[in-house]
């Protein structure tokens, strides 16, 4: 493997994972949207850039740590800068008082300085198999600004390569290209603080087209450490650089796009159910159907409700875990708006937590009150809501995921362990506005 072909391969951490802009994130189930699942064996996985030639990369395990229940946390954050900040940009329009050789018309718009946003993001592992490790990754949002509190934003599930991903590294791997200082890519051991801890770190940095990207990893456990990315990025329009009334020179819009990613902490997070084996039901279970709703409530407006469905397909089964496909879709009631459907894929696996069952012999060592686990980074609490009986006069156990805000609930059946609900609220303090998202199994 050639210096050459590591800084070809270089890729952004986290790419389209986090975005840290304020928003309404409208997810009809806690599936995170990802590509479609295919029938049969999984695509074997990729090894990391850094790994990939090297002999024996491919047959490595994960480092010890990486067992179900580990959790690692990053505090995130993001901008998007303009390096055209104070000055104005054309944008179409066909009553603008700017005009182009080809007739186009145009208006003037200032622009903006950039933006950006901050927030958490943890990788839960949830199963290891020698080819493969499964994880969850939960991105939590910091509401006001920078001051919190926090909020689940979305959870995305992950397969990647045991050997080295994006978030820890096989450390006697990577100790290999210690001292490569060409074409672009240094790699050094350095120490390395983070959190009030100095770490003995193997710290890589690349040069991109554009911009820098560099990794810090533990060289003890190969956790990653820190991130930073920093790349050149052309914006939307044109600026005006103004020379008189109606006059001056165009150029098009730059800037930067930025993102760090720091340790916040490896812990194991230990849930009852972790180890329980599954319902022996599940063996052959092939799907399921949703049906419920998103209702909207503003002050002084009547609730806007919009139902919605979704269908839970199984694809693959694999030792412990079962990979589904889930298809959701909206239904306004009005043929004039259409809505395409979604899909998005659903990891079943014993460490998560929301999953579509749990272990009836687990849920016996449930109370209602109990709190199963505290986040000492995101402040997020996983609890058991409630215990009794639901609809039907079913025994149901309710386990509760939250940051420090909009609670995100979890039914489930006492006695088969199948989910029979979820519902999440969020609260939108600005415009007084109430979001609940709520499906109940349909079959």
């Amino acid at each position: 493997m050639t210096i050459q072909r590591v800084i070809h391969c270089a890729r952004c951490f986290f790419d389209a994972v986090l975005t840290l802009v304020p928003g309404i994130l409208l997810l009809t189930l806690p599936f995170a949207a990802q590509e479609p699942a295919e029938a049969g064996n999984p695509p074997a996985l990729s090894l990391h850039p850094l790994l990939a030639g090297m002999p024996g990369a491919r047959n490595t395990p994960a480092p010890a740590w990486v067992r179900p229940g580990a959790r690692i946390s990053y505090y995130s954050a993001s901008a998007a800068t303009y390096h055209a900040g104070g000055r104005v940009s054309l944008v179409p329009d066909p009553g603008g008082d700017w005009s182009d050789a080809n007739g186009n018309s145009y208006k003037e718009s200032a622009i903006p300085s950039g933006t950006g946003g901050a927030g958490y993001t943890q990788i839960d592992v949830v199963a290891v198999r020698r080819d493969a490790v499964l994880c969850e990754m939960r991105s939590y949002i910091l509401v006001n600004g920078l001051q919190g509190p926090t909020k689940l934003g979305r959870v995305t599930p992950v397969r990647v390569h045991p050997s080295g991903c994006d978030f820890w590294i096989q450390p006697a791997l990577l100790k290999r290209w210690v001292g490569t200082n060409t074409g672009g890519v240094s790699i050094q051991r350095l120490n390395y603080k983070v959190e009030g801890r100095t770490f003995d770190a193997l710290y890589i940095n690349t040069k991109v087209q554009g911009g820098t990207v560099s990794y810090a990893y533990d060289a003890a456990t190969g956790v990653l450490l820190s991130y930073n990315a920093s790349s050149r990025a052309q914006r939307p329009g044109m600026a005006l650089n103004r020379s008189g009334m109606n006059s001056g020179t165009l150029s098009r819009t730059y800037g930067r796009n930025i993102a760090i990613h720091r340790f916040r902490g490896l812990r194991q997070v230990d849930l009852p159910w972790k180890a329980a084996p599954a319902p022996k039901w599940t063996r052959r279970f092939q799907g399921a159907s949703y049906r419920g709703a998103i209702t909207t409530a503003m002050p002084g407006m009547p609730p806007l409700r919009l139902p919605l469905s979704s269908t839970v397909q199984v694809r693959r089964r694999l030792g412990d875990w079962v990979e589904c496909e889930v298809v959701a879709r909206m239904h306004p009631g009005d043929p004039n708006f259409p809505v395409l459907p979604s899909r998005a894929v659903k990891i079943q696996a014993p460490g998560q937590v929301g999953g579509l069952w749990m272990a009836p012999s687990a849920m016996r060592q449930l109370r209602k009150g109990q709190i199963l686990d505290r986040d000492p980074v995101t402040g997020g609490i996983i609890g058991v809501l409630d215990r009794g009986r639901g609809p039907q006069g079913r025994p149901v156990v309710v386990i509760r995921e939250s940051g420090q805000t909009d609670p995100w609930d979890y039914t489930y059946d006492a006695r088969t362990g199948m989910l029979l609900s979820f519902r999440k609220t969020e609260v939108f303090a600005a415009t007084r506005t109430v979001v609940t998202t709520e499906v109940f199994l349909a079959n």
